[in-house]
């Protein structure tokens, strides 16, 4: 599921953490309806550990992607980390966020949403030890690694950092589907590749599936396709 707060035009932006108060979340999620028949889906939401809200929500059927964007009540506005657990029949989806925090470095203060994008830098087994330290450790690890890779130390600015706090930004804004931009196939490449020379949307099978492919200036290519036909492309081919 995806985090939303609604502004006041009525526009739904994607957020990773929230440091403005409000008074209702909006998460876009998946459910597949048995039938076309209303719904209710239970919603839980607990923080440091405890349950401080749940409830219920009514949806209604809306066709063959089962995309629906929910309006969770969001009352507590304590600074922390909280979860919020969608149920429905069988089926448990778990978001977690941040409120009342942010961190100038990185695009996000979630320390695990940058540990995540560090899988697609380091090798393995540097990732892996990164993952299984504690959160302050991991902060003072992620800082020292970048400050390593500054290029120009001298400066204020670490420019390899800031692009990498580009591409994540452009990928969560661009191919956030049914999750976050930077764990989709495109956020993968455009994490590690930057931006394609080339974007060709033309191509259409005989099933309906839309393609994209991405062409770079030293020659790599990476054809995506759209299985779902709700806009979220995963990676169908890859030429090096």
């Amino acid at each position: 599921s995806l985090l939303f707060i609604k502004e006041k035009n009525g526009q739904l932006n994607q957020m990773d953490f929230i440091i403005q108060k409000t008074d209702t979340i909006w998460l876009r999620t998946q459910v597949n309806l048995p039938d076309s028949s209303d719904q209710n889906i239970e919603y839980t939401i607990i923080y440091n550990e405890s349950i401080i809200d749940s409830g219920e929500i009514e949806i209604s059927y809306v066709g063959i992607q089962n995309l629906y964007h929910l309006p969770i009540p969001f009352t507590q506005h304590k600074r922390g980390r909280y979860e919020i657990e969608l149920s429905f029949l069988e089926d448990k989806q778990i978001t977690s966020f941040s409120y009342g925090y942010k961190t100038k470095n990185y695009w996000t203060d979630d320390v695990d949403e940058v540990v995540g994008v560090m899988q697609y830098i380091l090798p393995y087994s540097e990732y892996k030890k990164l993952r299984g330290k504690e959160d302050s450790k991991k902060w003072n690890t992620l800082n020292k690694y970048w400050k390593n890779k500054d290029p120009s130390p001298e400066t204020p600015e670490n420019e390899l950092l800031i692009e990498l706090n580009e591409r994540v930004r452009f990928s969560n804004k661009n191919f956030s589907i049914l999750m976050h931009g930077w764990r989709s196939d495109r956020g993968r490449i455009y994490i590690i590749y930057g931006e394609p020379h080339i974007v060709d949307e033309s191509y259409q099978d005989n099933m309906g599936y839309h393609y994209q492919k991405w062409v770079y200036s030293n020659g790599k290519e990476f054809i995506f396709i759209d299985r779902t036909m709700s806009g979220d492309y995963t990676l169908y081919q890859e030429r090096f």
